[in-house]
């Protein structure tokens, strides 16, 4: 289904997919003042949580709050996204209009994880950026995805994988911004 999200792609393939993108660019009448690149924790935290705009408080969910079948039946979560193996498997992007979050990203949580930008680092330091901390092997994943229990779904949920791996619960969002 081509409004699926794709999965089964390796960090290296998605690091790749954002290169070839990038070049590609120009064609599509960017110019070279944009870069594609997968985001960082940080700046896929920030969309999740506050959007772009980022004039509210931080909410833990990406649609603004807990819902009130949060602490419910699995079955009734669903209306927020793909979560806790109820389909078993992605489902079309957009599917879960509620679990938008405030800048209307789909699929923000649930669905596949998303890789991120960069190597895994287990409670780092904000103050330090990613090159001068300890990070492991393995590279950042965010959003969790359809295997996922619900109740640790939340913007702040971060796991790691190798980055060799590749699954039907993994994929990748593109961030595109201006270059500096």
């Amino acid at each position: 289904n081509p409004l699926r999200p794709v999965v089964n792609v390796s960090w290296f393939e998605a690091q790749a997919y954002t290169r070839w993108l990038q070049s590609q660019l120009p064609i599509f009448g960017y110019g070279k003042k944009w870069l594609a690149a997968l985001p960082t924790e940080l700046q896929w935290e920030c969309a999740a949580r506050f959007g772009l705009a980022m004039e509210t408080q931080p909410s833990a969910y990406p649609w603004n709050g807990e819902p009130a079948t949060w602490k419910s039946e699995v079955n009734e979560f669903a209306q927020y996204a793909n979560l806790g193996e109820l389909v078993g498997h992605p489902t079309t992007v957009g599917l879960y209009p509620k679990g938008h979050s405030r800048e209307q990203l789909a699929d923000v949580v649930g669905n596949v994880w998303e890789w991120g930008s960069h190597r895994y680092v287990n409670n780092g330091n904000p103050n330090l950026a990613i090159e001068e901390q300890n990070a492991s092997g393995n590279c950042a994943l965010r959003g969790g995805a359809w295997i996922v229990v619900p109740e640790v779904a939340r913007c702040s949920f971060c796991g790691s994988d190798n980055p060799e791996h590749w699954s039907d619960d993994i994929g990748f969002r593109v961030e595109l911004s201006l270059a500096d």
